[in-house]
């Protein structure tokens, strides 16, 4: 007689509990690995994050978080998916009430591809973004150097080196030039302000001279 040993799928919670066990997924209860992310990768996601993110911290419109943050896509079984990116606004934000993982679908997602993911593995992960209530998703592409926009999986439009990438509805007045750097592809920040005051204010002064910056260190 053979005796199967059933595994009970894990929980978010008992997912979280588990600690530092790398870079890792969880799906329908099943630890996925996942590869560290390499340098080109990890460039892309901290100027993304540093620059949406200020635009959103002086403008009071939510967090932006990077680094992987989990995101509840599913329950019972549970699936926790790693989003390079997210902007969730304040009043979803107000809703979390898990301590872990978002347990509130974030308004914008952001994924970076790497040499070895898979188009149906990520449209999986869309799809599952959507289901929960995301917005928006931008996928960089760097290695063909574009950025897939898409609002729903029927919704997309592909920008690539000079296109202007919006936030739309959700990050209103916020506007970026994509632009190619040798190898892969650099996000970089216009901030645009709607609705302008006569005086330059000194968030302004701040947004110019970020901008200057970052231009210089492209050029």
């Amino acid at each position: 007689m053979t005796t199967h040993t059933i595994t009970k799928p894990l929980t978010g919670s008992e997912f979280a509990a588990l600690g530092d066990i790398g870079p890792a997924e969880l799906v329908r209860g099943e630890i996925v690995p996942m590869s560290p992310t390499g340098h080109s990768h990890g460039y892309i996601e901290f100027n993304l994050a540093r620059i949406v993110g200020n635009f959103v911290f002086n403008k009071q419109l939510g967090r932006l978080m990077g680094g992987e943050v989990g995101i509840y896509t599913q329950r019972q079984p549970d699936t926790v998916r790693a989003a390079d990116a997210l902007f969730i606004s304040n009043a979803r934000m107000a809703k979390v009430q898990s301590e872990s993982y978002l347990d509130v679908a974030p308004e914008l997602v952001v994924e970076i591809m790497s040499p070895d993911d898979h188009w149906s593995e990520l449209i999986t992960k869309l799809d599952e973004y959507f289901v929960i209530g995301v917005e928006l998703a931008w996928v960089v592409e760097p290695r063909h150097k574009r950025v897939h926009v898409y609002r729903s999986l029927a919704d997309v439009e592909t920008l690539t080196k000079t296109d202007t990438l919006t936030g739309g509805d959700i990050l209103p007045g916020l506007s970026e030039v994509v632009m190619v750097r040798t190898a892969y592809l650099v996000v970089m920040a216009t901030i645009v302000f709607l609705e302008r005051q006569a005086t330059i204010s000194f968030l302004e002064m701040q947004v110019t001279t970020t901008y200057q910056e970052e231009k210089a260190a492209i050029v």
